[in-house]
């Protein structure tokens, strides 16, 4: 009676590792019937990933200690340990082998792991994101900006390739300003893109989100571009649009990959910080340009001027003058700036 209500699954073997009794419970691991009392343990089929049973059998046996390890079904944990037993003669009648059910504890561990590994990485991660920001901001030349924006996305999602596009207003198009994996012939294909195509980048602007394409070739919208992914060498694509604080487009950040992918959750979370990051310095970056070239622009169009033109500080000191100004006072444009 106490054989049958035990929860736990139990086989008792002689010393010659013959199957002498065992608990009901066993026969769904064992596929245990009647006839097989008196069965060698290396006759027995059964469901455990456990080659080292006969050797546990026999060091319990042996060294007269208990044999312990986890092992597993397909979709079942179990601690499984192998004991010597002593007969109604107080002497070695053999071994019995017990498996306990511990699928809960182990689901429970990994679970931890997971998050641990997941905390761990989100810490790093973040560290990454700090180190980032600190060289965007160092980082004065706006192509140094987009490379390192580039490289950081593409290993935090381990792409095989990427490209940043910036958004010409005028042309309407994307066009590659930093790149990662491609080689020339690939750029070449890819280099300006049409935001009404069908490329990911394209519709990424045109929809203003991020648009993941898991496979081109089970991706209805992508079929005008499937002959170019299979030249260029990649399944999947993710495009991840940037905008400035006014929420005008910038452009995009995109990363390819060469077999059907889609990034996690978590990835696609720390590209969106990396995202935000990025566009705010190629913001940045692109109204100094501007202003710049509007300086430059204002400075060509002075000195072209028959009129005597300068511009001062509150000081007093004259921050600009034009080559007129210099000869009607007489004195050089270093003489003027003192």
């Amino acid at each position: 009676n106490l054989m049958a209500a035990t929860a736990i699954a139990t086989i008792f073997l002689d010393r010659d590792l013959r199957i002498m009794r065992y608990t009901p419970p066993a026969v769904e691991l064992f596929s245990l019937i009647p006839t097989d009392i008196g069965r060698p343990l290396t006759d027995l089929t059964h469901r455990l990933e456990y080659p080292e049973m006969e050797r546990d059998a026999k060091r319990a046996l042996g060294e007269l200690m208990l044999a312990e390890r986890e092992v597993r079904t397909f979709d079942r944990w179990y601690i499984a340990r192998a004991l010597p037993y002593r007969s109604a003669d107080e002497r070695i009648g053999g071994v019995v082998f017990t498996f306990a059910d511990i699928t809960a504890r182990r689901r429970a561990e990994d679970a931890l792991q997971e998050l641990q590994a997941e905390q761990a990485a989100d810490l790093a991660a973040m560290l990454r994101l700090q180190d980032f920001s600190a060289r965007l901001l160092g980082t004065a030349e706006l192509p140094l900006v987009l490379r390192q924006a580039l490289d950081a996305t593409v290993e935090l999602q381990r792409a095989d390739f990427g490209c940043v596009q910036l958004y010409n207003r005028a042309s309407r198009k994307l066009e590659i300003v930093a790149h990662r994996g491609f080689d020339n012939a690939s750029l070449e294909r890819i280099r300006n893109v049409d935001v009404e195509r069908a490329a990911a980048s394209g519709r990424a602007i045109t929809h203003r989100e991020r648009v993941i394409v898991e496979d081109v070739n089970a991706d209805p919208l992508y079929a005008p571009l499937r002959e170019l992914a299979a030249q260029v060498g990649y399944r999947a694509v993710q495009s991840t649009p940037l905008f400035d604080r006014n929420n005008d487009p910038l452009g995009v950040l995109t990363t390819h990959f060469r077999a059907p992918h889609r990034p996690s959750d978590r990835e696609l979370r720390l590209t969106d910080l990396y995202a935000r990051q990025a566009a705010d310095v190629i913001g940045f970056k692109l109204t100094e340009q501007s202003l710049r070239d509007s300086e430059e622009r204002f400075r060509a169009m002075v000195e072209q001027t028959a009129l005597g033109v300068g511009q001062c500080a509150f000081t007093g000191r004259f921050m600009f003058v034009n080559q007129r100004l210099c000869e009607m006072a007489g004195r050089t444009s270093q003489e003027m700036h003192r």
